[in-house]
């Protein structure tokens, strides 16, 4: 971000007619700054100014309409956070932006990569047209990142090389002409590398180490009598969560869920951080714990074997659950949905501690189970009798046995359930007491959950989490977090 008292050259055109990108990483910081709200009120003397966002929590059409109607336009600036930097394909279609030298990217973060670098002017000057691109730091805030002994990583940097890294970042201040600052840009971009290249060395020790004790584990459990107590401790050692917890997020993928859908994503980097800033803070009463996440969205058998169940890995990154979700689309729906087949897939994962149930629809009874499949195998899927045969839905799977089966695994589940518009108060008044019931038969809650704000599911999904993996000190963290987020 730019500094008022030392700063980078800076290049931002004040034509009316320029359109202005700015990546960074803290936008709220960098929109509340003297330096933004300065250049807003110069380019307002010039002319009309737009401000957009791009955000990742934003929704695929909320970007698509800043991408491709907004962000080129003439007085607009677009502030993006740094993913956008790469593969985002601006095209700029007004002309009088062009004429007036194109699109102007302007970067306000230091790329460790010359490569991220490049994507980042890529974002400009495409496919013959004009554009310009200026870099601005905060060399003091450069300096307060490097000079600290642990990366944001987590990695120990040595004594040295942060004297090194902060003898580089002072040449870089000093720099008179873009020939000098790109110099020290190089320079420190080397410092950074050769660090890097130290710690991979060391994970290539430590992994060579760790691949000679399994090897010697494995021949141990050939013997005909092996020292199983040895072989305890190893696996003990390899997954050292003493607590472990696996949620599955289970959520209607209907037609008229897409706002649910919306909410999770929105909310799921949220959960993660709030969870993990508790578990660390809290680590020396703990001992090691952990928790992952699934997604798994259901719909109804008219959606055929591929749509009906599609699920995530097991994650503990929020943004590889974020990046599954954007390939997920509302579709289908048939009354009453299939909620069963959704509670199927969770009997099938091991280890499972609990489900988090969000719908608008109550469960297939037993008749709709084997009506829907017989007349969507044959209206809709091929007219084959025996579509789903060759499935892994060769089963008819009914709600009431897959229950007893969580509930003999000692499954937990919180469901809910959303007010379905227009779809008359008998049906909302069966979804409430199937998905009360539901609850109370695996020990969780049932309530409604409002639209509008993630908050709700967001803190619902925490507090789960929290009282898995807390142990003894479960109310203790739920209290905490209440205290802090609540």
């Amino acid at each position: 971000l730019c500094s008022l008292r030392t700063r980078w050259r800076v290049q931002i055109q004040t034509r009316g007619k320029y359109s202005d990108f700015a990546f960074q990483e803290s936008m709220s910081k960098f929109e509340e700054s003297e330096v933004f709200n300065g250049l807003i009120e110069r380019l307002r003397t010039k002319g009309s100014v737009s401000v957009y966002h791009l955000v990742e929590e934003m929704s695929q059409e909320e970007k698509n309409q800043v991408v491709t109607c907004r962000a080129t336009t003439r007085g607009a600036i677009t502030l993006a956070s740094r993913p956008f930097g790469r593969g985002t394909d601006f095209m700029c279609l007004d002309e009088s932006v062009n004429e007036a030298g194109g699109v102007h990217v302007i970067q306000t973060f230091f790329a460790e990569t010359e490569a991220e670098e490049v994507q980042i002017k890529g974002r400009t000057a495409r496919q013959g047209d004009k554009g310009s691109y200026s870099l601005i730091l905060d060399i003091d805030a450069l300096r307060e990142r490097f000079k600290k002994p642990v990366n944001p990583d987590g990695r120990v940097v040595r004594a040295d090389r942060v004297a090194a890294l902060l003898s580089i970042i002072d040449e870089l201040e000093k720099a008179a002409d873009d020939k000098a600052i790109q110099a020290a840009v190089k320079k420190l971009r080397g410092e950074i590398f050769n660090e890097s290249i130290e710690e991979q060395k060391k994970f290539v020790e430590t992994n060579a180490k760790g691949h000679e004790e399994a090897m010697e584990i494995v021949k141990l459990l050939q013997d005909k009598s092996p020292d199983m107590g040895k072989v305890r401790t190893f696996i003990e050692a390899q997954n050292p969560a003493t607590r472990f917890a696996r949620i599955l997020v289970l959520v209607d993928a209907t037609g008229s869920m897409s706002q649910a859908l919306d909410q999770v994503m929105k909310g799921l980097k949220r959960m993660f951080e709030h969870a993990k800033e508790l578990l660390e803070e809290n680590k020396d009463k703990l001992g090691k714990a952990g928790f992952e996440l699934q997604l798994a969205f259901y719909r109804n058998y008219n959606s055929g074997k591929d749509l009906l169940l599609q699920s995530s890995a097991w994650e503990s990154d929020p943004d590889r659950l974020i990046d599954y979700m954007k390939g997920i689309q509302v579709s289908g729906g048939w009354g009453f949905e299939a909620v069963e087949i959704g509670l199927w897939h969770a009997r099938r994962q091991p280890d499972l501690t609990q489900i988090i149930l969000i719908g608008d629809a109550p469960p297939n009874t037993d008749d709709e189970v084997r009506i829907k499949r017989e007349t969507a195998a044959l209206k809709y899927l091929g007219g084959s009798p025996k579509y789903w045969d060759a499935t892994p839905y060769k089963e008819r799977v009914y709600y009431q046995t897959v229950v007893q089966e969580l509930k003999e695994d000692h499954v937990q589940l919180d469901a809910y359930f959303i007010d379905p518009c227009g779809a008359g108060a008998e049906h909302l008044g069966t979804l409430k007491r199937q998905f009360k019931d539901l609850a109370e038969r695996l020990g969780g809650k049932s309530e409604q959950l409002m639209l509008g704000s993630s908050d709700q599911l967001v803190h619902g999904i925490t507090l789960a989490i929290l009282q898995h993996v807390g142990g003894a000190q479960a109310s203790e963290l739920q209290q905490q977090y209440r205290k802090r987020y609540m």
